[in-house]
């Protein structure tokens, strides 16, 4: 390796060398010093406290990582006030220690110039100086790294190092080791670089001792080493952990690379400004550029020079560099592909001190070059090019820097502010469930209320029977769920509160959502009514669901799912409050989760068993009345469907019916996020007409209009019905809705004063409707509110009676009717040509489902001769666009599958759901509907 100056510096070098380490350390210090107390703990700071602060012999029995920092803030935190500042301040020194070390270190490696841009590259790198303002071990981790390469540097080069310096490389690789596991990849770098230079030198003494400084190292390892094997250390993290399948997508190995560089150039927390991330990514492609030719440049010297035992330039440095750079990354990249998420940018921080030093290197070697180079003007350009290689950095670190102490998004979240919120909401005896280790809220809360810590990777019963006790006496319970973790995916906690209470509010403060329920008198744990429903694979078996709760409260439904069979898909289910009229009011739709591991069902084996569970949150104004409850279980392709006790029940079921009592606090407030037309206008005295929901522009006669109304009640209403009316621009009715509001069901003189009702309403113009501009009108009596204008438009839709060659009559699902068909020609010969026209006619609405059509030619035996499936109208009339009264008229020409058979075939027709092959049944529970014979000749 080459060092810098082998010779001693003069007095005057000296006093300058001191003044740069001086004002380096004083830069760094003042840089990590500033609000270095300002923001609160955050998960893992309050971790690492609470285990430095047990006793000294349970620290090793706790720490989930080698001690040794547990231990210095042991003793630290011991002599020191109770405060952020005073805590974080030994991490805030070891940063500050960097700079001057680093350059030092760039000092012996290069030169006195490439040791100060080292130093000052280090004072501002982002991500030193951010976790210098930490309460955690990596500060320590990089200075330590920054150490070992310092003491590097004095021990290889030398014909006959100091016994000193062994001394402290040994002490330092030994405190690196029970500092952090990612020691471990560095000390790799630096004893292969080590072993690499010694035998390029042919110092075998200097190799020998080298090796058993390593080994002296590994022995004072061993206790450690102890403790990993007894099951302690944390090592479980990385050898044990799995990506949680509720992840969409887990990041690959170029983004964990890409976001590594982020975190070096920009800090641990990259701002969202597009500035410093295009910045940042025309940097890593000039820093991987630099990188490939400074290696290249190493390994070409080497190769010249392999029979000298010294290098130029500082090659073997550069190569030294490039190890120490490269080791660690392509190690946590393996590690990173092997088990995603479990690698950290952080746990490289010992990589800060040499990109340092890189960045420097090739800062001064452009300089250099640029110097040297000929014609004058070409030098020029590369002198130009170091000045914005090192401008470009150090604009880019301190603009980050900058960004990391004062843009409001990149500040740690205020958990003092929390804990103070919450503790003016409860009181003695009530509770706090945090279902996760909430170490920093613990530091701060101080309130009457016990926080109970809950394990929710146990199963359900086991989990809420250990809470159940410690409730009972409490009057109140919040519920805070960090955002950045996945405990309690299920929401297994949020729905025992529910049954047991009512949430009164719930606030989002310090990345945290508090849920604070009122608790009703003895709580109790639900048991679940048996089920026998069944879904393809899975097999419903066991519901809970309320029979009645108030409008103003979330609906809370557990439902337990047993898996009977295999499946290769993570079935979802939807389950929906549906109104008299048909109407979804709200939906929860959720992946069937595992409870002791949320994964999905197509990591389940066949008799698992799990609680899953479903949280409607009612709309405001969604009138007190009954309602239904409906399940479906659908995976990729569709819904599957449903059969109990081998009868088959649709896909959509209901399992029970809820009745909505009416609110304890009317609230006229209207949905949020919703599309609404607000017009808050008076339609009668104490009756406004407060919204209505998003009419389309347009609509085909016929076709059905449906919309919502919002009312608003400002006094006790006698018994009123508007009537919503629909009238083209010469006044005449085109169609007109009357009647008690919510079809029928919540008749006016039962609304409070101020109460806002949801009133779903659906208008039919005739065939007959002309086409032109029509407004619709909320109207009572002689007064009326303009609710919106659309235009009726030309349609071709068919309401004239079918006139089929041979008349059928099959109804199918009680909306569409199969009247007819017609052949031609009226003699089929074998092969074909056969066209069968089918003639539909629509008995009310459709489903909205659009479905295919099946026409096939059978056998005697039931074997497929001839068949033909398509849209109905090849395309022109899906079902789903289907209108009371319309005729559709349904062409297909049949493919010849057996162009040989004749003799009489059967004839039949019939719908099926494309997704899921299921076909539509008739009245009569068929599948199909039989057409008739036909002779083939």
């Amino acid at each position: 390796m080459h060092v810098h100056q082998m010779v001693l510096p003069s007095r005057e070098t000296r006093a300058a060398q001191g003044w740069w380490l001086l004002a380096l350390f004083a830069a760094g210090l003042i840089l990590r010093l500033y609000h270095l107390g300002s923001q609160c703990f955050w998960f893992d700071e309050a971790q690492t406290l609470l285990i430095a602060r047990l006793p000294w012999s349970e620290i090793v029995q706790r720490a989930y990582r080698p001690p040794l920092y547990h231990y210095l803030l042991h003793v630290w935190s011991s002599v020191v006030p109770d405060a952020e500042l005073w805590l974080r301040l030994p991490s805030a020194i070891f940063g500050a220690l960097m700079p001057p070390l680093v350059y030092m270190l760039g000092t012996r490696l290069y030169s006195h110039h490439t040791g100060i841009l080292a130093g000052l590259f280090t004072a501002l790198s982002p991500a030193l100086v951010a976790y210098a303002q930490e309460l955690r071990m990596y500060s320590l981790m990089a200075l330590e790294f920054t150490l070992l390469c310092w003491f590097a540097s004095r021990l290889l080069p030398a014909s006959a190092p100091r016994l000193g310096s062994w001394v402290g490389y040994v002490l330092t690789t030994i405190a690196a080791l029970y500092t952090h596991y990612f020691a471990l990849p560095f000390l790799l770098a630096l004893g292969l670089s080590g072993v690499l230079l010694t035998v390029w030198w042919r110092r075998y003494d200097t190799l020998r001792r080298w090796i058993l400084a390593h080994l002296l190292a590994g022995l004072a390892y061993l206790p450690w080493i102890a403790v990993v094997l007894s099951g302690r250390g944390g090592t479980e993290d990385y050898i044990e952990a799995e990506v949680s399948p509720i992840l969409a997508e887990v990041p690959g190995v170029p983004a964990f690379l890409h976001r590594l560089w982020l975190f070096f150039t920009t800090g641990p927390t990259t701002s969202d400004s597009q500035i410093v991330r295009i910045g940042a990514i025309i940097a890593g492609s000039l820093f991987l550029l630099a990188l490939a030719f400074i290696s290249t440049r190493a390994l070409v010297h080497l190769w010249k020079e392999r029979r000298s035992r010294t290098l130029s330039n500082g090659s073997l440095a550069d190569l030294f560099l490039s190890l120490v750079l490269a080791i660690p990354v392509v190690f946590a990249a393996v590690m990173y592909f092997l088990r995603p998420g479990t690698v950290h940018p952080r746990h490289l921080m010992m990589l800060a001190a040499p990109l340092s030093l890189f960045l420097a290197r090739v800062a001064n070697l452009l300089w250099r070059r640029g110097k040297q180079a000929r014609p004058p003007a070409f030098g020029g350009a590369i002198r130009m090019a170091s000045l914005l290689w090192t401008g470009g950095f150090l604009v880019l670190f301190l603009f980050s820097v900058v960004l990391y102490f004062t843009d409001p998004a990149m500040q740690r979240a205020n958990i003092r502010e929390l804990a103070d919120e919450i503790e003016t909401r409860t009181g003695r005896g009530d509770v706090v469930l945090l279902p996760y280790q909430d170490y920093a809220f613990d530091y701060y809360f101080q309130g009457p209320a016990t926080s109970l810590y809950l394990e929710t990777r146990v199963g359900d019963r086991d989990l809420l029977n250990w809470v159940l006790p410690q409730m009972q006496d409490a009057r109140r319970a919040v519920l805070l769920r960090w955002v950045h973790t996945l405990s309690d995916p299920r929401d297994a906690l949020d729905w025992f509160l529910e049954a047991n209470g009512t949430l009164e509010e719930r606030f989002w403060s310090a990345e945290r959502w508090a849920s604070v329920y009122a608790l009703d008198g003895e709580l109790f744990l639900p048991e679940l009514d048996e089920s026998k429903l069944s879904f393809g694979p899975v097999q419903l078996t066991g519901t809970w669901i309320p029979q009645e709760l108030s409008a103003d409260e979330i609906l809370a439904i557990a439902l337990s799912w047993k898996l009977v069979e295999e499946t290769e898909s993570d079935l979802k289910v939807s389950v929906r409050l549906i109104d008299a009229g048909g109407h979804v009011v709200v939906a929860d739709d959720r992946v069937i989760l595992g409870e002791r591991s949320p994964v999905g069902t197509s990591q389940w084996k066949p008799g698992s068993q799990a609680h899953n569970y479903y949280l409607l949150e009612i709309p405001p104004g969604t009138p007190p009345v009954d309602y239904r409850v409906t399940v479906t279980v659908y995976d990729e392709s569709g819904p599957l469907p449903a059969r109990e006790e081998a009868l088959s029940v649709g896909m959509q079921v209901d399992l029970a019916n809820v009745v909505l009592l009416p609110r304890a606090l009317s609230s006229a407030t209207l949905p949020a996020g919703e599309s609404l037309t607000v017009l808050d206008q008076e339609l009668a005295r104490g009756l406004q007409v407060a919204a209505i929901g998003p009419l389309p522009p347009s609509l085909e006669p016929a076709q059905p209009l449906s919309f919502t109304i919002y009312w608003r009640s400002t006094r006790n209403l006698a018994v009123l019905e508007p009537a919503i009316v629909l009238v083209d621009e010469t006044g005449n009715l085109v169609a007109e809705t009357n009647g008690t509001p919510v079809y029928g069901q919540y008749p006016t003189d039962r609304w409070a004063a101020g109460e806002l009702v949801t009133d779903r309403r659906t208008l039919r113009t005739g065939p007959e409707a002309a086409p032109g501009l029509v407004n619709l009108y909320a109207r009572l009596d002689d007064q009326q509110v303009l609710l919106g204008q659309l235009e009726i438009t030309p349609s071709e839709r068919s309401f004239a009676s079918p006139m089929p060659q041979q008349t059928v009559q099959a109804t199918l699902d009680q909306w569409a009717q199969l009247s007819g068909y017609s052949l031609a020609p009226e003699v089929v010969r074998a092969g074909g040509p056969l066209t069968v026209t089918l003639f539909w006619q629509a008995l009310k609405p459709s489903s909205g489902a659009d479905y295919t059509v099946f026409v096939q030619l059978l056998s005697p035996e039931d074997r497929v001769i001839a068949q033909h499936d398509g849209m109905p109208a090849l395309g022109r009339w899906p079902t789903g666009t289907w209108v009371q009264g319309q005729t559709i008229e349904d062409r297909h020409e049949l493919t010849f599958g057996d162009s040989t058979f004749a003799g009489e075939a059967r004839l039949i027709a019939g719908l099926y759901d494309a997704s899921t092959l299921i076909r539509v049944l008739t009245a009569d529970g068929a599948d199909h509907v039989e057409l008739g014979r036909v002779t083939i000749q």
